[in-house]
């Protein structure tokens, strides 16, 4: 605390008085606390009750927009059918790694069923494949490759190569997470390459669908695809706060011993 407070003083003298917002949180109705507000007319004061909390709980998560570009090696192949459309590219290795840590871990792996598994053999498989300077050659076509959901992309442009540059907003990997995080943290050879799949697509129905029928490098069983259910996670909360952790993502109960 007295680390704290001479941290404060030091913020205050290097860029003068911030402003002050004030959240005070209770497990009782806010109509029944007292008012707390009046000797602290200089700040802005937010008071919660229970039933705020609630409110809050169940509200979706809400987050930035992310914007990222990628280039592909050659051309692309688009489809639209019902509505959804949908790319299929190759693209290097090392572009697609850096598009995804630019996006940062927890946005893009946002809507994956699984938290990553570890180098277990298929993982440790992908990592060696990646760093052979003879078998990263022939990554493109022993990988399943990646898929991507986004709210939106616009019109592919061209370069003087013959490739393509897509702009997505807020992508997210439904299928390829394993393979994802297992080259970031490989020394990737120069031409690996991946396929990726890319949808325009918000309807989570639909989304279940594509995950279902693309994930097969590290099975999946029924439970793995229910993970992402607003009502598992508020279950899951509720045992975190009783001190028992609940597993609803495949890999979750190894990640939280670390």
């Amino acid at each position: 605390l007295k680390a704290k407070i001479f941290e404060i003083k030091e913020a205050i003298n290097d860029r003068g008085y911030p402003d002050i917002y004030i959240h005070f949180v209770s497990n009782g109705k806010v109509i029944d606390l007292p008012n707390i507000t009046e000797n602290y007319k200089d700040f802005e004061m937010n008071i919660y009750g229970a039933d705020e909390l609630i409110k809050f709980s169940l509200m979706p998560s809400r987050r930035k927009d992310i914007e990222c570009e990628i280039h592909t090696i050659g051309d692309i192949t688009q489809n639209l059918i019902s509505g959804i459309s949908g790319y299929v590219a190759t693209v290097s290795a090392k572009e697609f790694i850096k598009m995804y840590k630019e996006a940062g871990e927890k946005n893009i792996l946002e809507k994956n069923i699984r938290y990553y598994k570890g180098l277990n053999a298929i993982n440790k498989k992908i990592k060696e494949i990646a760093e052979s300077p003879i078998e990263s050659q022939f990554f493109w076509f022993v990988n399943n490759g990646i898929s991507l959901v986004c709210d939106s992309f616009a019109p592919p442009r061209g370069d003087t190569n013959g490739n393509k540059i897509l702009k997505l907003k807020n992508p997210m990997i439904i299928n390829g997470g394993q393979t994802t995080v297992t080259l970031s943290n490989a020394n990737i050879y120069d031409n690996t390459r991946i396929l990726l799949k890319i949808y325009n697509l918000s309807d989570d129905e639909i989304i279940a669908k594509i995950t279902e029928g693309t994930n097969s490098q590290n099975p999946i069983n029924f439970r793995d695809l229910k993970s992402n259910n607003p009502i598992q996670k508020i279950i899951q909360d509720y045992f975190k706060d009783n001190g028992i952790l609940l597993e609803i993502k495949g890999g979750e109960f190894e990640k939280n011993k670390r």
